[in-house]
């Protein structure tokens, strides 16, 4: 069994089987042709920024995209909004943008990450763990499959803050970003388990694991 995590975002369990590794995050990514980032930096320069995204696997109601329309609007950040893959931002009727929002298509997260101060999502586990990887840490939103226990390990490490869905208001998503932005223990919480990422190896962990499972 391999977990793309480690043992101290997994509240440091020693109950797993001898059969159960952990390796790391195991993170694959389009390469886009230019970065959302770029545009907005340039023309909203010397802010911090704050990247809110519906990941790639919900499908619903934009409800966060919306949620963070309203609470974060004309906050002293720049937020860049990304829809859910392959969903046309422009069906998403956020509403009018505060002059320091944009929003776009679903991009490469690890072309943005190295840019953002923090990241809210719906804490689905591959944004989670590219999010830490780069040190960023999270407000997590979540409502479906395994993003309600991601989200428990995030807050339990203190890389970042657990808000349900069902009580995610404007106000509540921009009182826990402010948190993490203005709280340095979020970000150094964030870069030491970055740091003990690095140390699997990730894929290269993965991969050696399942070649020793191949008689030679």
């Amino acid at each position: 069994y391999l977990v793309p995590g480690t043992s101290e975002f997994d509240g440091g369990r020693r109950d797993l089987p001898p059969s159960a590794h952990y390796t790391g995050p195991c993170l694959w990514e389009e390469q886009a042709d230019r970065s959302p980032v770029e545009s907005l930096r340039q023309a909203l320069p010397g802010r911090r920024l704050v990247l809110v995204t519906e990941g790639s696997l919900y499908s619903g109601d934009a409800t966060l995209l919306r949620t963070a329309a309203s609470g974060l609007a004309n906050k002293p950040m720049n937020v860049l909004m990304l829809a859910l893959y392959k969903r046309n931002p422009a069906s998403l009727n956020p509403g009018d943008l505060a002059a320091t929002m944009r929003i776009g298509e679903w991009a490469p997260l690890g072309e943005i990450l190295p840019f953002c101060d923090a990241i809210v999502a719906c804490g689905d586990s591959e944004t989670t763990m590219a999010a830490l990887a780069a040190g960023v840490p999270m407000v997590a939103v979540p409502e479906i499959l395994d993003q309600p226990e991601v989200a428990m390990c995030l807050a339990n490490s203190g890389a970042g803050i657990r808000i349900p869905a069902r009580r995610c208001s404007p106000a509540r998503l921009a009182a826990a970003v402010d948190l993490v932005l203005n709280d340095p223990t979020y970000r150094a919480n964030a870069t030491r388990i970055s740091a003990r990422m690095a140390e699997y190896n990730g894929g290269e962990r993965a991969a050696e694991l399942l070649g020793a499972l191949v008689e030679p």
